[in-house]
């Protein structure tokens, strides 16, 4: 009754949204693009050392897009998305995800200010996770000069997490300094400084017994990024995105057997390279791949082996995936559509040890 409950809530969400936004945009003569997908979807994963789970089901995912020009060269721009999982062969689940954005570009002279901002939600839950709202902004200043010259831009952005039936509720604030070159159509560039600051109003910090301190966990950020991206011939395009990231935090964990704290448990190094790549040789065929590649070591988190004791070592996990898509169309409304993702997890520690494969396929129609 409880599920039943949960798809009739979300449901009714998503045909109102895209009810009243779709009239609107009609009644303004500009022309959104809707899609809408339904596909099946089997998920396979297992922790180091345990037999491998299979959850089967079946996804269904609508999505909204418009953008309009205005403000003298400015746009504004509405994007909305809704997917809907329920696994009824391993698992009886529901899981959901909806996102909501705007995005408005203000010219000012040669350059630009962009304001946007947007929510996260889930009504049931994600995987591990349970339902959650997170509003998100952003504003920005882009310096825009020569196309071959350097393009300066300066970002503040920010979220506030409020998971009911979770203790990780948090607000966050960010602030980017950047550049970004391209001295032509085939190749572009952009480096970044990220400084973030994340306060947590619930998680617990504890003192030597494990008794609960009150103290406020507080998380320190320091991101630098270097993306290169461009075109492979006339079919291909390619990003290139590494982030070399600093976290520094005051949150513990109490390791309850044999009992000890284990100071520092959360501040940790990540180095993290992404790759996007999409191949479309015609108008019916489109081909994308999103690989990408991790390390984090920890400053202080102690690895554990299969009793839960310490080894001795800090803590070091290494992550390897990627996620796919291939698409089929012969009008350009009805596509055949296969996706997936993949991924390992390999660490010191057996029970951050483990891999993940979910395959999808199904079709779409795009208004």
């Amino acid at each position: 009754m409880k599920t039943l409950k949960c798809i009739f809530k979300i449901l009714s969400l998503a045909v109102l949204f895209f009810t009243i936004t779709f009239s609107y945009l009609l009644a303004d003569g500009y022309p959104p693009t809707i899609v809408f997908g339904l596909y099946g979807t089997n998920t396979t994963y297992a922790q180091k050392g345990s037999r491998p789970e299979t959850l089967g089901g079946i996804e269904a995912s609508g999505l909204l897009g418009w953008r309009t020009p205005s403000f003298n060269g400015g746009y504004f721009s509405l994007n909305s998305s809704i997917s809907v999982f329920y696994y009824f062969f391993g698992i009886e689940e529901l899981d959901d995800f909806e996102n909501t954005s705007i995005e408005i570009a203000i010219p000012l002279e040669n350059n630009r200010i962009k304001i946007g901002g947007g929510v996260d939600s889930s009504f049931a839950g994600t995987g591990n996770y349970s339902e959650y709202l997170r509003p998100y902004w952003e504003a920005g200043y882009y310096i825009k000069r020569d196309r071959k010259k350097v393009q300066p831009l300066f970002i503040y952005r920010g979220y506030y997490l409020n998971q009911p039936n979770y203790y990780e509720d948090s607000i966050f604030h960010e602030g980017e300094l950047g550049m970004e070159y391209s001295p032509s159509i085939w190749r572009g560039y952009k480096i970044s400084l990220k400084g973030g600051v994340e306060s947590f109003f619930e998680y617990p910090v504890y003192d030597s017994k494990g008794n609960i301190t009150g103290n406020k966990r507080n998380d320190y950020s320091v991101d630098i990024n270097l993306e290169v991206n461009g075109l492979l011939g006339y079919f291909s395009d390619y990003s290139i995105n590494t982030t070399i990231s600093l976290l520094s935090s005051n949150a513990n964990r109490y390791v309850s057997t044999p009992g000890y704290l284990d100071e520092n448990s959360e501040s940790k190094l990540t180095i993290l390279v992404e790759g996007e790549i999409g191949w479309s040789p015609n108008r019916r065929i489109n081909l994308q791949a999103s690989p990408y590649i991790g390390y984090e070591p920890y400053f202080g988190r102690d690895a554990l082996n299969e009793q839960g004791n310490p080894t001795g070592e800090t803590l070091k996990i290494f992550t390897a995936g990627s996620s796919f898509r291939a698409d089929y169309t012969l009008n350009n409304n009805f596509f055949l559509v296969i996706k997936g993702t993949g991924a390992v997890k390999r660490a010191n520690d057996p029970r951050e040890s483990g891999w993940s494969l979910n395959l999808s396929g199904g079709i779409e129609y795009a208004f």
